[in-house]
């Protein structure tokens, strides 16, 4: 991990800590590209789910509701643990 000091406001020295990156960049643009696909994929269609059935009152079963929740429940999942796992996949975590 390199390690460099930065000013701090009163005059002192704080050290500045780098992760660790442990891809190449070429890996971190594949990655990059491939997890925003995922991301834009999975958010629109899953948008498109709950869209069509909030929508459309011929579709209002217990089936559908749950097929609904399934969908919130990757949205959630994609928003909140898809970046964190980008992340983790190119620095070390140190």
């Amino acid at each position: 991990m390199e390690t460099t000091t930065g000013a701090h406001a009163n005059g002192t020295e704080l050290p500045v800590y780098y992760p660790d990156i442990k891809q190449p960049v070429l890996m971190i643009v594949i990655y990059t590209v491939a997890y925003s696909l995922v991301f834009l994929l999975g958010v629109v269609g899953n948008s498109l789910v709950v869209g069509v059935v909030y929508r459309n009152p011929t579709m209002h079963s217990v089936t559908n509701y749950f097929i609904v929740n399934l969908a919130i429940a990757d949205i959630l999942v994609l928003v909140f643990c898809l970046p964190v796992t980008l992340v983790s996949n190119i620095y070390t975590g140190k």
